[in-house]
């Protein structure tokens, strides 16, 4: 973590930054709820105006991967057999790929991971 000289902890940020932005009018319930407990994770101040689109994307892709995980836990233990759900299976582990991948992207762009702060 880099350090902050006592100049730079003197200096007080505009009263906006300190009140959390609230999610964008047409995300859903449950990625605005996802929007709430990240901004409050990481403080109001982390997510200037220019973030909110990433931010948005961010919460919409957490929530269907967790959506395309439930639905690979439906399968259960083991592989399924060829035909239909063989096939929904591949779809639906292509989607949760696919998804982690644009997550740990959007998670970095975001400065939420460990490794990009």
């Amino acid at each position: 973590m880099p350090r902050t000289s006592a100049d730079g902890k003197a200096v007080v940020p505009p009263p906006e930054a300190l009140d959390p932005p609230p999610p964008p009018a047409q995300l859903p319930e449950r990625e605005a709820q996802e929007w709430r407990a990240v901004v409050a994770r990481m403080g109001p101040a982390w997510f200037g105006r220019e973030t909110h689109a990433f931010l948005a994307t961010f919460c919409c892709v957490r929530v269907q991967l967790d959506n395309v995980s439930a639905a690979l836990a439906e399968f259960g233990p083991g592989l399924p057999e060829q035909g239909e759900r063989w096939r929904r299976f591949q779809e639906l582990t292509r989607m949760r790929g696919q998804l982690s991948s644009q997550l740990t992207s959007l998670g970095r762009a975001l400065r939420l991971t460990p490794q990009a702060r």
